[in-house]
């Protein structure tokens, strides 16, 4: 998969701006789970807390009125080598997992639930050779 992007740095290191439909994004990414360790009173995993299966309804039935939108972007981390970037454009292998959801998981399982999943293009935020701390 061949995107256009913008690229953009700050503090915490390289971003890269696109648009993906959900579809896309659903073929590129998942989603990690934070877990509480209750042996060890901790948590562990990905950066991801739980899905709110109240909130992905919501999200699925409200992506069905005609003022849905959906302007704010997924991120989605990338590690090291899972991308290549060239001039104007950043490839990632389509059907294989090389990103991680960052923030905006709900949104993106409220519209993969929705009848207009396919009518939605969706700004992306990639986080560039993103460690655990910086997905946290």
């Amino acid at each position: 998969m061949k995107l256009k992007y913008l690229s953009f740095e700050q503090p915490i290191g390289e971003f890269a701006m696109s648009v993906m439909t959900v579809n896309e994004i659903l073929s590129i990414a998942t989603i990690e789970r934070r877990e509480f360790d209750q042996v060890n009173l901790d948590s562990v995993g990905g950066p991801q807390r739980e899905a709110s299966i109240t909130r992905i309804n919501e999200i699925a039935k409200y992506s069905e009125t005609t003022d849905a939108t959906f302007p704010t972007p997924i991120l989605i981390a990338l590690s090291e080598g899972s991308y290549i970037i060239d001039e104007d454009y950043i490839t990632l292998e389509s059907y294989s997992t090389k990103g991680s959801i960052v923030d905006g998981q709900h949104r993106l399982l409220g519209l993969a639930k929705s009848k207009f999943r396919n009518d939605f293009n969706l700004p992306v935020v990639f986080i560039l050779d993103a460690t655990e701390e910086q997905k946290a």
